[in-house]
């Protein structure tokens, strides 16, 4: 799985560059902090992509914000469906 996190901006064009690339993800909206400043934050988790695909989304999501970066996380999990 990997984790991407990015400041809460332009919810919508994240979620359609979301299902562009055809994505299963969930959002979580967050507040934190990125050098010192506080700020509005969202936890994008996207299962079952390659490392290429979840760098893709950041790219374009880092695009579409104009932003420094975008922290993409690799979190190794298991999974189980009840």
């Amino acid at each position: 799985m990997y984790r991407l996190q990015t400041e809460r901006k332009n919810v919508a064009g994240i979620q359609e560059i979301l299902l562009k690339f055809g994505l299963d993800y969930t959002i979580q909206f967050c507040e934190g902090s990125f050098q010192l400043c506080r700020e509005k934050s969202m936890t994008i988790e996207l299962e079952g992509v390659s490392r290429w695909v979840a760098r893709r989304v950041a790219l374009a999501i880092k695009k579409l914000n104009g932003q420094e970066s975008v922290l993409v996380q690799k979190i190794v999990t298991t999974k189980e469906f009840v």
